[in-house]
């Protein structure tokens, strides 16, 4: 939405009588009592902070679309999930409960990943896919900030900012979401330069870090699954009949494909992280027949070691 944010856009939706009653959850990294209330005041109907825990986001949908049964349902599998990543709390770190790429990023960052594992329902796979794609995100926010100082608007770093704390906090990079949010009380400044820069200049090394970091981990957790196994045991969490779920999803452009990749990305990015980025991009913008291209490509070159 070009030239509008979430208020105009809420006002534009409730401008149209036949959307009086449809439910609009405000998703922002502004917290403040006075941030909510400007949501409600724009016709929204509830207001979730960033970073959130992936079940109180779809408590909050579900509760705003009245459906208690399944709120109820949604709230015992919630404890479930929060049970299972309990057990994780207790000590468990083995490769079989924690995944490797999460061990490697404890011992790289300070990244509290059980607490951050809990922000996502326990979901290890969700969590890695979720860092695969912010280290594009790190990409375009760095090229975004490193630009002549002609080009240094308040336009261009505002959302930079504010995004980057929403995010950075939910994948529990305290250190980098506290950076953006300096940045982000100070934009109109620091554009104007009336303050000095090193806050923002702090902000592009500390991403740049983080990036090459997460970066690193993925490619060390490569490195040691093929010098340690088979690619063989690379991929046994590929399971075929998923992949074959996942390819007749696409084929028939099945949103049910999102969730299915959602399943198996793991097992294709220590398989080919640089493949499995291109399906993820091209999965997550809907592209499906770019991505059945791709997945033919990967499952044709490791075919031997997929198909045993």
């Amino acid at each position: 939405m070009p030239g509008w944010d979430g208020y105009r856009a809420t006002q534009e939706i409730r401008a149209d009588e036949r959307f009086n009653d449809l439910p609009i959850l405000a998703m922002t990294a502004n917290v403040l009592a006075s941030d909510k209330r400007k949501c409600f005041d724009a016709g929204m109907n509830g207001h979730i902070g960033k970073p959130f825990e992936l079940t109180q986001l779809v408590q909050e949908i579900l509760s705003l679309a009245r459906k208690p049964k399944l709120l109820l349902t949604h709230r015992i599998a919630s404890e479930r999930a929060t049970q299972s990543n309990n057990n994780i709390h207790a000590g468990a770190t083995s490769s079989k409960e924690v995944s490797q790429i999460l061990v490697l990023l404890k011992n790289k960052t300070k990244v509290n990943v059980e607490d951050s594992l809990t922000r996502f329902a326990g979901s290890e796979d969700l969590y890695i896919q979720s860092l695969s794609l912010f280290v594009k995100d790190l990409e375009t926010y760095i090229d975004g900030l490193t630009v002549s100082d002609d080009e240094l608007s308040f336009a261009r770093v505002k959302p930079i900012f504010h995004t980057l704390k929403g995010t950075a906090g939910l994948l529990g990079f305290s250190d980098l979401a506290d950076l953006a949010t300096e940045c982000d009380q100070l934009a109109s400044m620091l554009v104007a330069k009336e303050v000095s820069l090193d806050p923002l200049l702090s902000l592009i090394k500390y991403m740049q870090n983080t990036k090459q970091i997460i970066e690193s981990v993925f490619e060390q957790n490569n490195n040691e699954l093929i010098a340690t196994s088979s690619l063989g045991a690379v991929v046994s969490s590929i399971k075929l009949e998923q992949l074959k779920q996942l390819k007749t999803a696409l084929k028939r452009s099945n949103m049910q494909a999102v969730e299915l990749y959602a399943e198996l990305h793991s097992g294709f990015v220590t398989l080919s992280p640089d493949k499995a980025e291109q399906l993820n991009e091209s999965i997550g913008k809907l592209d499906f027949k770019t991505a059945l291209t791709l997945l033919n490509k990967i499952e044709q070159q490791y075919s031997e070691f997929i198909h045993g």
